[in-house]
Formats: C-alpha cells, structure tokens, sequence
C-alpha cells in the first residue's frame, strides 16, 4: 500500500502549520470502490464512495501523537473497523480509502488487496497511519 499526500491536502497542512488555517478537530475517513489509481490532483470528488451494506463513514479525532517509526515521522490511530450487513451497491469492491476535513482531500491510499463484502458480519479493518519524512519505512 502507498500513501498519496494530495496536492488540496499539502496545501492545507501548509496553511495549518505555518500559515492561519485552523488545526481541524476531526477528520472523515471513506472508503471507495473505484479503481482510480492514487494522485496528486485528486479532490474529494475523485473517487466512488462506497454505498449499501451496512456502510457508513468514520470519524476520527484529530489525536494523533507523533513518532518515529524506522527512521520515518508518523502518526497513527486506533485501526479502523467497518462491519457489513452485507453486499454493497454499485461496484462491490472496496479499493481504497480517503482521509477529508470538510470537503478536503487530505490523503487517500489504494489499497493492495481489495475487499468485498458478501455476508452479514463480514469486517474490513485498516490500521491507520500517516508517514511524512525522509528514511526509508521498513
């Protein structure tokens, strides 16, 4: 799996860190269905977000604490873990996630082995993290 650090989401870390931008309190994770490859110029809008299911957002606080994880400056969260009621609508497989404050693409990842939900009870768990630095990530 690779991380993408959107351009909408550079430029907001940018604002928040050294400019006025407000530190957001919380963020939306999504997952989605297409099978759009991951890049820069994407926006909230790129990407088919899951439906049916039992499928419903996540929220997370904005809580992280900062590490060093092999050489590499991270952040992490409690996994994430969707249960599903069942199939979802339209495309069936989840492909990826997204990480949004309000309607800003922040980042997203395309995930290695997608997953599909058939039957009630079915779970997806991400483990949700963030590197942003120099070093190679192990």
């Amino acid at each position: 799996m690779s991380i993408r650090l959107t351009d909408t989401g550079g430029l907001f870390a940018l604002g928040v860190l050294f400019g006025a931008t407000a530190k957001p309190t919380s963020f939306t994770v999504q997952l989605f269905t297409d099978i759009n490859p991951a890049a820069d110029s994407d926006t909230n809008t790129t990407h088919t977000v899951a439906a049916g299911g039992g499928y419903a957002d996540k929220t997370i606080v904005n809580d992280a604490a900062a590490e060093i994880d092999n050489g590499v400056p991270m952040v992490s969260w409690t996994a994430l873990v969707w249960t599903f009621t069942g199939p979802l609508t339209g495309n069936p497989t989840i492909h990826g996630y997204q990480v949004l404050t309000g309607s800003t693409l922040i980042f997203e990842e395309v995930l290695d082995n997608p997953f599909t939900p058939t039957l009630s009870g079915d779970q997806l768990t991400i483990p949700l993290r963030f590197r942003l630095g120099n070093g190679t990530p192990a």
